[in-house]
């Protein structure tokens, strides 16, 4: 049978263990929530400006080959258009009549109902949230010379895919997640240990002291550190 001392020892080591152990995974699992969270608004930010970037200069782009009544709009932005996480870039009318595509067989899809409502009204650039990636869409806007207004003539819409982000936050979950996990494990047996030098021992020679005090016994030595 275990001594009532020693069951006492067991019973608080344990309580405290535990306790210890939950505060050590609760905070390693909140700072690795928030750095993956940062890390995520980060790239989120950085798709969200590349992409505005990049259907400027294909706005720029159509407007010169519109002005020249030039049909291939995009030829001029083949380096943007062929870039891996361009999905799609179609050029429209005021109307939002298909002028130009890439590529081609994307030319008769029709515009998302959201951006037709914004530009009724606007002529700010536009990005919309779409499974697997980010739609950019940015008004073609005409000078006839510089005393004159700027006029829409067209729209261009960008298709950005965030295959290659979802894949680095995947990557970076999984990584933060097995060092989290090491760094709690290394933490909660160095402060159990601690812990139970600092605080466990010395409760226990309490409690024997007690213990011998009530039972008229000379009080016991303190333990030595373990």
């Amino acid at each position: 049978r275990v001594a009532p001392g020693r069951q006492v020892s067991l019973t608080l080591r344990a309580k405290v263990s535990l306790t210890v152990t939950l505060i050590i995974v609760a905070i390693s699992t909140i700072s690795t929530w928030l750095f993956v969270s940062a890390h995520s608004r980060s790239a989120e930010q950085g798709r969200l400006e590349r992409g505005a970037a990049l259907s400027f200069a294909l706005a720029k782009s159509a407007e010169e080959g519109l002005a020249k009544e030039d049909l291939n709009l995009i030829k001029k932005a083949s380096a943007i258009i062929q870039a891996p996480d361009v999905m799609m870039v179609q050029v429209f009318s005021t109307i939002w009549d298909p002028v130009d595509a890439f590529p081609l067989d994307r030319l008769p899809d029709i515009p998302d109902p959201r951006a037709t409502v914004h530009f009724r009204t606007s002529t700010a650039p536009l990005s919309i949230d779409v499974p697997g990636g980010f739609e950019f869409y940015e008004p073609i806007l005409f000078r006839q010379d510089g005393n004159t207004p700027v006029i829409p003539i067209g729209y261009v819409r960008l298709t950005l895919s965030t295959a290659e982000m979802v894949q680095d936050i995947h990557n970076i979950i999984i990584s933060n997640v097995v060092i989290a996990a090491i760094i709690t494990f290394i933490a909660v047996i160095a402060i159990n240990i601690l812990i139970s030098r600092l605080v466990v021992g010395p409760v226990m020679d309490l409690h024997r002291s007690v213990a011998a005090f009530r039972d008229g016994a000379p009080a016991p030595p303190p333990s030595a550190p373990r």
